[in-house]
């Protein structure tokens, strides 16, 4: 593995990128820290129905199968001219940590479902959330992604979309666990 290089670093959102052999877009791992508690993060990132309102660029997002700590999704994010948004079918799967903190493993499922004419479905996901108690009322929130993005995409907007995404998503998640 190549070691972690600090890509952004803005609004206490630290955004680190690394690339990986075989792998068409660069590694990210986004930390920040929050006022809040770990059940609150872990409902706000389970709560599939509100992504549009928080993730980056997230058209649409629904669960389609949930068990007591797994959640099979479907999210739909938009993409800038010339890319077509990209759709992807996810298994979140939810751990309790005998530290106190959460992880919460993602990685695609992408057989599941019927392709939608005009979107490219993602082949290749898998990361994790962290949230990490740190003291009273607050927590760490990590997330760790490396993804295949399917089809085509010009250089400069994988790039972008590596560092652009998670931090966009983070300062949105911050503002909605405020609210």
């Amino acid at each position: 593995m190549n070691e972690w290089d600090l890509a952004r670093n803005k609004d206490d959102i630290q955004i680190y990128t690394r690339s990986v052999d075989g792998a068409k877009l660069k590694e990210y791992k986004a930390i920040m820290e929050v006022h809040g508690t770990v059940s609150e993060v872990l409902e706000a990132i389970t709560d599939v129905k509100a992504y549009p309102h928080w993730m980056h660029q997230m058209a649409e997002a629904k669960i389609l199968h949930q068990d007591d700590d797994e959640i099979l999704i479907y999210c739909l994010q938009s993409a800038p001219w010339p890319a077509k948004d990209r759709e992807i079918y996810s298994i979140l799967k939810i751990h309790h940590l005998s530290s106190g903190a959460t992880r919460v493993d993602m990685a695609v499922s992408p057989d599941t479902g019927p392709e939608i004419k005009g979107r490219v479905r993602v082949p290749e996901m898998k990361g994790y959330w962290l949230i990490e108690p740190i003291g009273d009322e607050h927590v760490r929130v990590t997330q760790q992604l490396l993804a295949h993005p399917g089809g085509s995409l010009p250089e400069w907007l994988a790039n972008a979309v590596v560092t652009d995404n998670p931090y966009h998503s983070f300062a949105n998640l911050r503002e909605w666990l405020r609210s």
